[in-house]
């Protein structure tokens, strides 16, 4: 469970994340009579020329009947120089995730083709009808990033099994962070994660603090032979079904990985009664299992790791908060030893960091600052005299926290627009979330040093944030 963050702090500020929103961004909010689709946001946003897109979920859920492509040619959709990001709009109070619910069985929720610079927060990619077919592809996509997402069936039938919720083609620097996948149905998929194409020297793709459950075959699949290629595994949790006979229990990942690829793996877990951990077909591993932060757990244990593993349909919508949080004396939070690697820039160069989980509480956390292992940090640090590099999105590539009740934040950024401020308070405190503008590449003060409930600074210096 998470705990209270008053428990974790006596300062009134509890919790402090800001953003970085870009003056020259694009906003298209969806649905409204500007937007009422997914599809007008998208082709509106791939033919504009601005160099960066913002798609914004104003409620949930969203059905569609016909898939998401981001499949445009050349000038027009996202290549060098173009970004786009789809997440839920900031600052709506009735939710922080946003899902986007397929009600058609054969064709992926998303398909992404031949695009670059595609990032998607908090977003649940969700089937809600029969399924036959994958749930998302993406082929040749570069600097794809999927953070905090959550990818699904949740209709309790399938036309024909050995699909792939996930299919990566060629990908180059394709990112999950805090991510799921996982189905209600037990058969429906025969691999979780399945990453092909490697053919060129760029190839690769980051796995990061994610959970892949409910597959059939294979958790994660890869295929790599060259120098240069990259696959990373750092945190994750594979688990699969307990129904499953041991004698027919499914395999965490298969491997045709050979020596030339540089494989970055650490602190991943395996759920498993049978050993069935990993399929190697090439000279190296994917998973270290020799090394001693390797995790095998059997797969009872998962009842006593998580709040629940089934995702709850309701009448009315369910956000399904609980779905896969840890428990905090559960076997994948406890003893210490079985915590996970904090993944930073500065330590793990090669690796991409990860300073949130699925819910956007910091990591670390903790008495022992520590991070945890899959998509939930039970207890969520707080900001410190750093923060590691910006994500893709555009977020904040430097802060300062000053102690005390009031906090004042230095940062920049590589492109002008506005700051804004989301944080948390102890019991009997408020937060007055205001937005500055700044300039690029330019280390910018941001205080506390007058206060109202109102920003009127629109430039460097001080500004109101906190009235307690």
């Amino acid at each position: 469970m998470k705990y209270s963050r008053s428990l974790l702090l006596s300062v009134a500020v509890v919790a402090v994340i800001a953003s970085v929103e870009p003056s020259a961004a694009a906003v298209y909010d969806v649905p409204t009579a500007a937007w009422p689709t997914l599809k007008s946001a998208l082709d509106d946003a791939a033919a504009n020329g601005q160099p960066v897109n913002v798609i914004q979920l104003v409620t949930t859920p969203i059905e569609i009947l016909d898939p998401i492509e981001i499949t445009y040619a050349f000038p027009l959709g996202f290549h060098a120089g173009r970004t786009l990001v789809i997440r839920p709009k900031p600052g709506v109070a009735t939710f922080r995730r946003a899902s986007i619910v397929s009600m058609r069985p054969q064709d992926p929720v998303l398909r992404i083709v031949n695009q670059q610079n595609i990032t998607l927060e908090d977003i649940d990619l969700l089937r809600n009808i029969t399924n036959d077919g994958d749930l998302m592809d993406v082929v040749n996509g570069t600097d794809i990033t999927f953070d905090r997402c959550r990818i699904g069936l949740i209709w309790p039938s399938y036309i024909s099994p050995g699909r792939k919720m996930v299919d990566l083609i060629y990908p180059k620097r394709v990112l999950f962070r805090n991510c799921m996948t996982f189905s209600v149905m037990r058969d429906a998929f025969a691999i979780g994660i399945s990453a092909t194409g490697f053919i060129d020297p760029e190839n690769s793709v980051y796995i990061y603090n994610s959970l892949i459950a409910d597959y059939r075959d294979h958790g994660f699949y890869a295929r790599g032979s060259m120098p240069g290629q990259v696959i990373a595994l750092r945190n994750n949790v594979f688990i699969n079904d307990p129904d499953y006979p041991v004698v027919s229990e499914p395999t965490a990942v298969e491997s045709h990985v050979t020596a030339d690829v540089t494989v970055l793996s650490s602190h991943n877990t395996v759920y498993t009664d049978a050993l069935r951990i990993e399929d190697q077909f090439g000279a190296q591993p994917l998973l270290r299992v020799t090394t001693d932060d390797f995790l095998r757990l059997f797969r009872p244990d998962a009842a006593a790791s998580f709040w629940t593993m089934d995702w709850v349909q309701g009448a009315i919508w369910d956000p399904n908060p609980d779905f896969y949080r840890l428990i905090a004396t559960g076997p994948l939070h406890f003893p210490d030893s079985r915590h996970g690697i904090t993944v930073t820039a500065a330590a793990m160069p090669l690796d991409y960091p990860v300073a949130y989980d699925i819910e956007r509480d910091l990591r670390p956390g903790g008495t022992t600052l520590h991070t945890d292992r899959g998509p939930d940090q039970i207890e969520p640090g707080q900001a410190t005299a750093s923060v590691d590099a910006a994500p893709w999105s555009g977020r904040l590539v430097m802060a300062v926290r000053s102690p005390g009740p009031d906090p004042s934040l230095v940062f920049s950024a590589p492109v002008a627009g506005e700051l804004s401020l989301e944080c948390s308070m102890s019991p009997g405190a408020r937060c007055i979330v205001n937005r500055v503008a700044f300039a690029p590449e330019i280390a910018e003060p941001w205080g506390s040093a007058t206060r109202g409930p109102e920003c009127t600074s629109t430039g460097r210096g001080s500004c109101p944030q906190i009235a307690r």
